[in-house]
């Protein structure tokens, strides 16, 4: 395996939610039972935390997620949440592939976390 030119850091657990189609023919994803896709490395990056107080306290960081491993490629989709640090994050972007020289270079997609 190569070595991560951006410092893979972080472990990361993807979950998968089911999608589901309800009474009105509307699909929607459930999140009662996700399924495991990857575990891998990869590196989040803070970059905005938000307090916020309407009906109730909510507060809302969000981050970007970068990888540059060949077992995280393609595994991560618009849809799913990750785990970090204990925390469940959701994918808030998606994912985007980014090439060198022609080559794969690495994989970035944006991130939020709302707790309260």
């Amino acid at each position: 395996m190569a070595t991560s030119i951006i410092g893979n850091s972080d472990i990361i657990t993807v979950l998968r939610g089911t999608k589901v189609v309800d009474a009105y023919n509307t699909e929607r994803v459930e999140w009662d039972s996700p399924t495991t896709v990857a575990v891998g490395r990869a590196s989040v990056q803070h970059y905005l935390a938000l307090e916020e107080e309407t009906d109730r306290q909510t507060e809302t960081e969000a981050g970007r997620l970068f990888t540059d491993t060949s077992d995280m490629r393609g595994k991560i989709q618009a849809e799913d949440r990750f785990v970090y640090d204990g925390r469940t994050w959701e994918v808030t972007s998606p994912p985007e592939e980014f090439r060198l020289f022609g080559k794969y270079h690495h994989t970035e997609m944006f991130v939020k976390i709302v707790v309260g």
